[in-house]
């Protein structure tokens, strides 16, 4: 997520960061490499949650041609997302259920 909650742990030896990349490949990297052949022989249907300030088409389009990955969704923030919670639906692009 975008916010710390504890700033004063950062950089203190972990492998991984998701804040700001360090040790981690680019999403649809880790997408195409990772996920996407954990979720290959099941029914678990992937979808990718981000959390988007600004929308861009082309890194949407690329994320949603990855295979096994059946969708985007939007942030999970609820006062973020009223019109997602009136239709039951937070993924990107559904205008009705």
């Amino acid at each position: 997520m975008w916010h710390q909650l504890w700033p004063m742990h950062r950089g203190s030896g972990y492998l991984q960061n998701y804040l700001d990349g360090e040790g981690m490949p680019a999403l649809a990297d880790h997408l195409r490499t990772t996920y996407a052949p954990a979720v290959e022989a099941g029914t678990t249907r992937l979808f990718v949650a981000r959390q988007w300030r600004e929308r861009c088409e082309q890194v949407e389009r690329e994320l949603r041609a990855i295979p096994r990955v059946e969708g985007l969704v939007f942030s999970s923030f609820r006062h973020d997302n009223r019109a997602a919670i009136a239709r039951g639906d937070w993924r990107a692009g559904v205008l009705e259920k």
